[in-house]
């Protein structure tokens, strides 16, 4: 072999070593990022908590299932719980409209006394501890952020119709709310 032919061949291993390295410099970040991120626990992944906090899911979970998904919760960072909320309540909103949408005004109506009616008898059930811990929910920072958008929503959401239908169901519920005042 010639001294030329000899110097182009550790040339070229050099680089083929140069490459090797680099890529696996490559793979080895990859597998360290992918690590680091699948790695830490999914307790802020709002696609989780949309899951876990529709409430028809929620009724599912056994209690200590939901204490513990409420731990989770307070952890959360307030623009985390913003968006989460405005998700699973236009869910909500949207599988509610979809529901009554299918009743006549006359069972629109019905559902609406009904409902007003449980709430009601929940309102008047609630024990000493449960109202306390109800008034200091709602008369928090967060309480009062969630109720606001509550009924911006509500205002800004829901069509005049919807808002007719329900009206006495948000009567009630400002009735309630104004015991906590």
């Amino acid at each position: 072999m010639t001294r030329s032919a000899e110097t182009r061949s550790v040339r070229q291993r050099r680089r083929r070593g140069l490459w090797l390295l680099a890529g696996s410099g490559v793979v080895l970040a990859g597998l360290l990022i992918a690590g680091i991120r699948f790695s830490r626990p999914d307790t802020n992944s709002d696609e989780r908590f949309v899951r876990l906090w529709n409430p028809s899911t929620r009724q599912q979970m056994t209690e200590e299932e939901r204490r513990a998904l409420t731990a989770q919760w307070q952890q959360l960072d307030p623009e985390s719980k913003r968006r989460i909320s405005q998700i699973v309540f236009h869910q909500e909103l949207d599988r509610f409209r979809q529901e009554f949408e299918r009743k006549s005004l006359e069972e629109q109506k019905d559902w609406v006394a009904s409902e007003v009616t449980k709430m009601q008898a929940r309102f008047h059930n609630l024990s000493e501890p449960e109202r306390a811990k109800m008034e200091r929910q709602l008369n928090s920072d967060e309480g009062r952020t969630y109720l606001k958008n509550i009924f911006t929503s509500y205002h800004q959401d829901l069509s005049a119709h919807e808002q007719a239908v329900l009206e006495p169901l948000v009567r009630e519920l400002v009735i309630q709310l104004e015991t906590f005042q």
